[in-house]
């Protein structure tokens, strides 16, 4: 390996090669490791480096990297390849932001907060704030009927979460076109009455009583409300807890009341009936 320093003053091993306006670090000659020039730039692996420090391949470390400046998010601090109007920047002290064609789309700011679409979250301008101690939020700056949360999987979009100017509808996909085998639910009654409605609190909330029912129950009634396995475990034998969507059993509860109602009309015609006769 070669040292050489810039100018007739400068020290060289054997087999070094002379740089004229700079300092050499050859690992074997030609190829160069370390370069420095007049211009004050330093390169690692290449021969020109046009920045103070000018790295061609990986950079490993073992400590931190850290970055100044770059407060502008089209000349982020530390770029992906050669695009200099994305990557990562410090917009303010505990700030730091991404950027893609010179604009910031995403920021963590000081107080851990995750913005995405905005630099300052204010409720109902527009964009996402994600925290870990609460108060998230999707905004939207429109009052029309704006979809917050989509949810997809390989069969197209299965759910969605809308806000209007006064309203949040939860969508679960229900267009005709994705159904067929329609029919008539019949015995909804009978079936209305297996539901076991019960009050009961939370272990984790002894205070708080509330309405509902026992999800494995309720599954042995309607099975799309229930998510989960009875009695269900993880591999490590840990309890694999059941959830219900109590919103799925309003077609039953339709049902039933459609087969109340035609039986008390039935009857009312029956006693109108005798009263005129």
């Amino acid at each position: 390996m070669a040292l050489i320093l810039d100018g007739t003053e400068g020290v060289s091993s054997t087999g070094g090669t002379q740089v004229i306006d700079g300092m050499t670090l050859d690992a074997a000659a030609p190829a160069t490791t370390i370069v420095t020039t007049s211009a004050g730039n330093v390169g690692i692996g290449t021969a020109s480096p046009t920045q103070t420090l000018d790295v061609s391949g990986n950079i490993y470390s073992t400590g931190s990297l850290r970055m100044t400046g770059g407060g502008s998010a089209a000349t982020p601090s530390i770029q992906p390849g050669n695009d200099a109007d994305s990557g990562l920047f410090l917009p303010l002290a505990n700030n730091v932001g991404v950027s893609t064609a010179g604009v910031e789309r995403m920021r963590i700011d000081s107080s851990g907060k995750l913005l995405i679409g905005v630099t300052s979250f204010t409720s109902g301008g527009g964009g996402t704030q994600l925290g870990t101690s609460g108060n998230n939020e999707f905004s939207s700056t429109s009052t029309g009927a704006v979809q917050q949360l989509g949810f997809h999987n390989p069969n197209g979009e299965v759910g969605s979460i809308y806000t209007t100017g006064s309203s949040t509808v939860f969508a679960t996909a229900s267009d005709y076109r994705l159904k067929e085998n329609a029919t008539s639910i019949t015995g909804a009654t009978d079936r209305l009455k297996r539901l076991n409605p019960v009050r009961f609190n939370f272990i984790v909330d002894a205070d708080t009583t509330v309405d509902g029912f026992i999800a494995h129950e309720a599954q042995e009634v309607v099975p799309e409300a229930v998510i989960g396995d009875q009695d269900a475990v993880d591999s490590d034998g840990n309890p694999k807890y059941q959830g219900i969507d109590q919103s799925k059993l309003v077609p039953l509860l339709v049902a039933a009341l459609q087969e109340q109602q035609a039986a008390i009309e039935s009857l009312t015609a029956r006693v109108i009936l005798l009263e005129t006769v």
